[in-house]
């Protein structure tokens, strides 16, 4: 899960036992039912076959990338990767920007 700071980034909020924020977040429980990669989106954007509920964001560039997932900016920095459930107003399409290189992934 994440949360929107004041800055409008989404930031996990979970915390090692150093207290340090945890960059990597998977959701458990959730099933796998569709991947794009950037070969997938034209203009930026990824359109999925049903609208979005949970999605994992694998960026595997070394820019960090936002990811546009139901109005909500979720900024995962390069090399890194996150699982989030999604609010938001409902859509198929995610629009990402900075990395060129990643795996999108929606769960049910």
């Amino acid at each position: 899960m994440g949360f929107l700071n004041k800055d409008g980034k989404v930031y996990t909020a979970a915390r090692d036992d150093n207290g340090q924020p945890v960059t990597d977040v998977h959701l458990k429980g959730t099933k796998l039912v569709q991947q794009l990669t950037e070969k997938d989106a034209v203009n930026g954007k990824l359109t999925f076959l049903l609208e979005l509920k949970a999605i994992g964001i694998y960026n595997l560039d070394t820019k960090d990338g936002v990811f546009n997932v139901n109005g909500f900016d979720i900024h995962v920095p390069a090399g890194k990767s996150a699982d989030f459930s999604v609010g938001g107003t409902p859509s198929k399409v995610v629009t990402a920007s900075g990395s060129t290189k990643y795996i999108l992934s929606r769960y049910v």
